[in-house]
């Protein structure tokens, strides 16, 4: 039986807009290291490890809330990357960054909690049926 969005309680969308906006500072602090640090040409190791992180850290939230709550799949990584999104666009007046965190925040986000759910889904189905 597959969770529905009757099952997932209210609170559960603010603590998904609360996690994502708990790791955007760390992530931000972190480009800005990096940028204050030499630029991306000499620390392209350096860059690739912070997107991989940054991708690494919504996936899992992802992960969390799809595997908690199934029925909502890739709904929360949305709710997890809203909110840190609408706060880079005012942050960072550079497209190029603001894509990345597009990129390794909503796209990793929404498919770890989509393949989560998925899987979450089918577990809790195996364990109703008997």
């Amino acid at each position: 039986m597959n969770a529905l969005s009757a099952d997932v309680p209210r609170y559960a969308y603010a603590l998904a807009v609360v996690a994502g906006l708990l790791v955007a500072p760390y992530m931000y602090w972190f480009a800005q290291l990096l940028g204050g640090a030499g630029g991306v040409d000499d620390y392209v190791e350096l860059w690739a490890l912070f997107w991989a992180t940054f991708a690494v850290a919504y996936g899992t939230l992802g992960v969390a809330f799809g595997l908690i709550w199934p029925g909502r799949f890739w709904r929360w990584g949305v709710w997890l990357s809203a909110a840190p999104l609408c706060v880079v666009s005012f942050l960072e007046p550079g497209a190029a960054f603001f894509t990345g965190w597009v990129l390794m925040s909503v796209l990793p986000s929404c498919a770890c909690a989509q393949a989560a759910g998925s899987y979450g889904s089918k577990f809790t189905a195996v364990n109703h049926s008997g």
